[in-house]
């Protein structure tokens, strides 16, 4: 906004078109109405966050029924993690039908001058083909020692990784989380284009930042 009131003035200095002049105030007018909107937006959410407790997080988030999958006393993951126990409400395969029994892999280190052999147990392989909130546990294990370890964040903070299926995944949960229809997302001039349709499908407002 303060970038935009420098051109008008400047414009005003040379004498420039009327045009150019209103294009300008059109714009700083613009910007003023959507900082407006999104503080007014942002205070109304929070507002009833605090009143119900909880964090400021989307409608469609809060809104969403308990997972039969996880939440309460019938929930069907600990049930499917049971050896032989064949869940065949959860669209979960029994193990037998798993096509791999063993695997080893052999990975090139020192920059090709050595290899590398890694050899998986029956179970790990039989976990590797299972869906992902089954078979992750040990990956999650690994990475969150691994961003510990480097990244140290605050033990009290409740820290935890998010396995995402890539970039986008990881912004489309993030849509969901934290957006409502009709908020405002600051952008940079350079975006990533991805992030961009995420935003814009998720019925945001996208503001370039100056």
């Amino acid at each position: 906004m303060l970038h935009l009131a420098r051109v008008v003035s400047t414009l005003k200095s040379v004498s420039a078109r009327p045009a150019l002049l209103l294009a300008a105030g059109a714009a700083l007018s613009e910007c003023a109405r959507l900082a407006v909107r999104y503080v007014r937006l942002r205070s109304a959410r929070l507002a009833a966050a605090a009143s119900l407790g909880e964090v400021s997080v989307s409608v469609q988030l809060r809104t969403l029924p308990p997972s039969t999958l996880y939440a309460g006393k019938h929930a069907l993951a600990p049930l499917m993690k049971r050896a032989g126990m064949a869940v065949l409400s959860g669209g979960v395969p029994p193990a037998v039908t798993f096509p791999l029994r063993g695997l080893t892999v052999t990975a090139a280190q020192d920059g090709g001058a050595s290899s590398l052999s890694i050899e998986l147990t029956s179970a790990e392989v039989a976990l590797s083909q299972r869906y992902a909130p089954f078979a992750w546990d040990a990956l999650r294990l690994w990475l969150d020692a691994h961003v510990q370890a480097l990244h140290a964040p605050p033990p009290s903070g409740g820290h935890r990784v998010c396995v995402t299926a890539g970039s986008m995944s990881g912004l489309a949960m993030l849509a969901s989380v934290l957006l409502d229809r009709g908020d405002v997302v600051l952008i940079e001039d350079r975006s990533f284009m991805a992030a961009i349709d995420v935003f814009k499908s998720a019925g945001a407002t996208l503001v370039l930042y100056i």
